[in-house]
């Protein structure tokens, strides 16, 4: 288990760089476009736990709802198979932060979005982060406070708060008779 861990996060840190080479490369092709990337926001080395799948799909399918509620153009989807998490992309013809803007509105509002990681990106390859469309940064799960506090500083066990995932996803699902 110990050797298992670090080749894991070796192998996560592989696929980060090659989510950037994904956004670079996305982001050339489709220069009228704004990027949106999501993945379930899973803690942890294991990012394909139940219910990452089920949560990644439920993303995907509020981001296309969005999009067509908004009348913004998705000239493209890609998602990607066989990594060791669940990702896609969208290009969209809208104005990157009013998408963004957009993005945080479904994380705040629906009952599983605060799991749901969605980034939107310029045309240039640049990220929008949260600050820069005047929002406040993510809070943990369990007790609200700043997410990246909680995770550097390790207040919750990796397995507290994957149960609290699992928990809320079948309840949600329960409420709403999925």
């Amino acid at each position: 288990m110990e050797s298992y861990l670090p080749e894991k996060i070796q192998e996560l840190l592989i696929y980060r760089s090659l989510t950037d080479e994904y956004v670079s490369k996305l982001c050339s092709s489709f220069k009228e476009s704004s990027l949106v990337q999501i993945s379930p926001n899973i803690p942890g080395p294991d990012k394909k736990v139940f219910p990452a799948k089920e949560l990644h799909d439920s993303g995907v399918e509020e981001i296309r709802k969005m999009v067509f509620r908004k009348g913004f153009g998705m000239t493209n989807y890609l998602r990607i198979e066989g990594w060791p998490f669940y990702i896609s992309f969208f290009m969209v013809f809208a104005d990157a932060y009013e998408l963004k803007e957009s993005c945080l509105e479904l994380e705040e509002s629906h009952p599983l979005g605060g799991f749901w990681d969605i980034d939107v990106y310029l045309c240039d390859g640049q990220k929008l982060s949260r600050e820069m469309v005047n929002h406040r940064e993510r809070t943990c799960f369990l007790c609200s406070a700043p997410a990246k506090e909680c995770s550097y500083q390790v207040h919750h066990s990796h397995e507290e708060l994957v149960a609290h995932i699992q928990k809320k996803y079948s309840d949600t699902m329960k409420y709403l008779g999925g």
